[in-house]
């Protein structure tokens, strides 16, 4: 039983400890485009004059139009992950999300 609480609290202490969006010194989803990657089908690195914080980091996006597009509704492009990350996080697994394919 004991062991069981300790684990219990273990998991809720990795989980909540998580930010809420991955981020790296390049910014969130490692400076991608998260608009452009909808629009384009493919990755497509942002630009520091095209940026700005939301949910506690910073995004960066390629063209003046993502990054209005992106201002309207920022949720909306915001990688759905974290919940996952915390899961894989009990297996002891560190994935860091990345727009580009893996290996075919």
């Amino acid at each position: 039983m004991k062991k069981s609480i300790f684990i219990a609290v273990l998991i809720l202490l990795s989980c909540t400890q998580k930010p809420e969006i991955f981020t790296t010194d390049a910014g969130a989803i490692q400076g991608y485009d998260p608009v452009a990657f909808f629009k384009e089908q493919k990755p497509v690195m942002g630009k520091k004059e095209f940026s700005y914080d939301w949910s506690g980091s910073t995004w960066h996006f390629s063209t003046a139009e993502t990054w209005k597009t992106s201002k309207l509704n920022p949720s909306h492009f915001a990688p759905q992950y974290r919940g996952l990350v915390c899961l894989v996080s009990l297996l002891v697994i560190n994935l860091q999300p990345s727009p580009k394919p893996g290996p075919s």
